[in-house]
């Protein structure tokens, strides 16, 4: 894995003496990135940045593991705390979104250019989300490798080449990252598929006013059943049930807004994109017969 090349062409490398922030939550991304431009030949330093969210119950493990992990790197690791769940109850955003803002306005308080473990299977997914929400020409570009102190390394790397990365240091130890729909203890994939398919499972969120206003969630959910009762005609096992979220999710600009999750945490790329296609498929077909005759 050769990251330079891509590094130097989008102007992620910190002039001499300067400094590159590796964003770091233990899991097998940021871990795999830390230890690269941790070990690489450079003329600048690297040093780590870990937020505990105040969601984990494990959090004291976590920054225990990158601490250890970051010591024995010889990386400066700048560790801060906040909380998530009073954040989103106070702005309605989505825990995600919080938690996001968060991490971003903690590494705001450090100096040096910020590396975040984004990969190519990141930016895919991104792209897949981006299409089902009508996205402009802007939304098919994905994740951009740099933006403003922002950089993403690791853009060019698939699963497979990190994972080769990986092997080829055995010692190199990692958290399991655990989607937010886990079940159970700290140590548990969660994995939705249609039974003997070889596909994810497909989940529609609907939005709903139960904060702020929003008076077409009804028909959103209109369609969301619509939708539903396709995909499941074409596969019985396809679909878990409609989430109707608390919040917005934006949905309240334009009648028919949804969000579409495919998979889980424990789902591989040809399961969620074999889901993705039948159910492509299925609303198709639905919203097809749903049009005016011209």
């Amino acid at each position: 894995m050769d990251l330079r090349p891509f590094m130097e062409r989008w102007g992620m490398v910190p002039p001499s003496g300067g400094t590159m922030l590796v964003a770091v939550s233990g899991g097998r991304d940021s871990v795999c990135l830390l230890h690269y431009l941790a070990t690489m030949p450079r003329d600048f330093s690297v040093a780590a940045a870990h937020l505990d969210h105040g969601q984990r119950p494990t959090a004291g493990r976590d920054v225990a593991f990158v601490r250890q992990l970051c010591a024995s790197l010889g990386v400066p690791l700048h560790t801060g705390g906040g909380d998530v769940q009073a954040r989103a109850a106070q702005t309605h955003e989505s825990l995600e979104e919080a938690a996001r803002k968060l991490r971003y306005a903690f590494f705001d308080t450090l100096p040096g250019l910020v590396a975040t473990a984004h990969t190519q299977d990141d930016n895919l997914e991104t792209v897949l989300l981006n299409l089902t929400r009508g996205t402009g020409l802007a939304g098919l570009t994905g994740i951009p490798p740099k933006r403003g102190r922002l950089i993403r390394p690791m853009l060019v790397c698939t699963r497979a080449q990190i994972e080769a990365y990986l092997a080829e240091y055995p010692d190199i130890a990692l958290v399991l990252d655990v989607h937010r729909d886990a079940i159970g203890d700290e140590s548990t994939v969660y994995k939705t598929c249609a039974a003997g398919s070889g596909m994810a499972q497909v989940m529609l969120v609907c939005g709903t006013d139960e904060y702020l206003e929003h008076p077409l969630w009804r028909e959103n959910l209109k369609l969301a059943l619509a939708m539903q009762a396709a995909a499941v005609s074409a596969n019985g096992a396809l679909m878990r049930p409609i989430h109707l979220a608390s919040e917005r999710y934006n949905q309240q600009y334009t009648t028919g807004s949804l969000i579409i999750e495919v998979g889980t945490n424990g789902n591989t790329l040809s399961e969620a994109i074999a889901a993705a296609e039948l159910f492509g498929r299925a609303a198709g077909e639905m919203l097809a017969s749903l049009a005016v005759p011209g």
